[in-house]
């Protein structure tokens, strides 16, 4: 796996999870 790859899913998947505590907050 790209090292890149993993970053980008990373950070998106990061980025959800944000998302869901705003909602939730």
């Amino acid at each position: 796996m790209s090292h890149d790859l993993f970053g980008a899913i990373h950070m998106r998947a990061w980025s959800n999870i944000q998302v869901k505590i705003k909602l939730t907050s």
